[in-house]
């Protein structure tokens, strides 16, 4: 019996260490004392920083996707990196956020680097490079969906304006392949394949 081809949705990521993990779910705790509901808070664990989304893709395509990221990794002649969690922010405005975020600091030049090799690397396989500035960050959450103006710059101001994240530092080793798959009321990350940098 011929397996079927299903669609699969994928992204390349960057998986933080425990510490700052931890200090996610730690600033996540706060911050929903200060903004009781409104909000969709990412768990944890599947806080990760994105190098390249690629959506839905044909499952087939696997096998070439995982040898296109070690081919990027091999090629990346920076071997392994720092990055630091710093701040946080909101995508597009804090008026109107749609993504409330925490960012990096560090050897964002690596950074750089890696992700247009990545993006570069997989384009070869027929996904679009992406337009526009790198913007690293990692997702801690999203305000829900009719959520009144006043209450969306309420979470806007309230992220924009955080006093402090403490700060870890943390070497970059290797670059994930992440499958996406959303259930009733979450989504759920599996890792597919790793390339070590």
């Amino acid at each position: 019996m011929a397996v079927t081809d299903q669609q699969i949705r994928l992204f390349i990521a960057i998986d933080p260490p425990e510490e700052a993990r931890q200090v996610l779910a730690e600033t996540i705790n706060e911050l929903e004392k200060s903004i009781p509901n409104g909000v969709r808070w990412v768990q944890p664990h599947r806080i990760h920083l994105t190098v390249k989304f690629l959506g839905n893709v044909s499952n087939s395509a696997l096998d070439d996707i995982l040898a296109a990221i070690e081919q990027a990794s091999n090629d990346f002649q920076d071997g392994n990196f720092n990055l630091n969690l710093f701040g946080l922010g909101v995508f597009p405005n804090r008026s109107r956020p749609r993504v409330l975020w925490a960012g990096v600091q560090g050897d964002l030049e690596s950074l750089e680097k890696l992700h247009h090799m990545v993006d570069s690397a997989v384009s070869r396989l027929g996904f679009s490079l992406d337009q526009g500035p790198y913007r690293a960050h990692l997702t801690l959450g999203r305000p829900r969906n009719g959520v009144p103006q006043q209450r969306l710059s309420l979470i806007g101001d309230t992220i924009s304006n955080w006093p402090y994240l403490r700060p870890v530092i943390w070497p970059v080793d290797s670059v994930q392949l992440i499958q996406s798959v959303s259930e009733p009321g979450r989504v759920e990350y599996t890792t597919l394949g790793s390339a070590p940098l």
